[in-house]
């Protein structure tokens, strides 16, 4: 299919002017153009903006975002994954935490490099979470030094954006999922992975960032319509703002919504749902179920 300007603006959420801004300054996307002046994007064309946009959102800047994507296009037609994944992943996840708290970046960077050639969900599961709820509590509990905290995070954020980048090429008519933190926690790198996860199980994912209110989710929700947030709230939050924040979400019924990393929470509507850790998330039965519903609905 193709589309004019004003869909894809209102599809990724970037205004027509910076769309036309982009297009001229990087020609990432080029679009067809007609004689009557309109231009027509593909799907592949929609795909590249919310990468770009995703990327964004993630803390990189519009150059950066378009010369990773570049790059990672050039390297899929030049290199292969590494034939054989690694043996032991907890291993792994020491070595690579104890080299980004010894300052080894390079030797940090080879071991996610090495990681290739496990599959995304995998990953996630067995590497991701568990490697950022210790560090997370590394660094919440000031087991390291500021210094220290501040290279693991620019590390694994570096490397959590580029495989969601990559992964990020379900087709706009894909269901939609969004993430992001609970309002006020700053530790994004969870609801990052949250994206990863959802992104190579096919669905189209939108990274917010982090914190957003409830009010700002239900706009979104609002405006968007996805199918699913996932709100990851690696700090607990206090029991009483919990319940305000799942009763704001639950009573404005848009989307089913799913916070992890949330050990007990208060007795929640059906659209809400608690899980212990994001292990437990089970994106590509999520996948199905939504796409059955969405059928179902037509």
């Amino acid at each position: 299919m193709t589309y004019r300007i004003s869909t894809v603006a209102e599809v990724t959420g970037i205004p027509r002017n910076t769309l036309l801004a982009w297009e001229r300054r990087y020609g990432l996307v080029r679009p067809t153009r007609h004689e009557n002046g309109y231009r027509s994007y593909t799907d592949d064309d929609v795909a590249i903006i919310l990468r770009l946009r995703n990327a964004i959102a993630a803390g990189l800047r519009i150059g950066e975002a378009v010369e990773l994507i570049k790059k990672q296009a050039d390297s899929d037609c030049k290199t292969k994954a590494p034939e054989t994944p690694p043996a032991g992943l907890d291993g792994v996840s020491g070595r690579l935490l104890q080299a980004l708290l010894e300052y080894r970046r390079s030797e940090a960077e080879e071991i996610l490099t090495g990681l290739r050639a496990i599959p995304i969900l995998s990953r996630a599961r067995q590497f991701y979470f568990p490697l950022l709820r210790e560090l997370w509590a590394q660094i919440s509990e000031r087991r390291v030094t500021v210094a220290q905290g501040q290279l693991a995070v620019t590390t694994l954020r570096a490397h959590l954006v580029s495989v969601l980048v990559s992964a990020d090429n379900s087709p706009r008519g894909a269901p939609h999922a969004a993430t992001t933190t609970f309002p006020e926690d700053t530790w994004e790198l969870s609801a990052l992975a949250v994206a990863v996860q959802l992104a190579a199980s096919g669905f189209r994912v939108s990274y917010l960032g982090a914190g957003l209110s409830s009010a700002e989710l239900i706009d979104y929700a609002r405006k968007k319509q996805p199918a699913m947030v996932c709100i990851s709230c690696s700090s607990a939050p206090e029991e009483a703002v919990l319940a305000k924040h799942v009763e704001e979400l639950g009573r404005s019924g848009l989307c089913r919504y799913v916070l992890g990393e949330i050990s007990l929470g208060p007795e929640a509507p059906q659209s809400v749902e608690f899980l212990r850790h994001w292990e437990a998330l089970d994106p590509e039965a999520l996948l199905a179920q939504t796409k059955r519903s969405q059928t179902a609905a037509q």
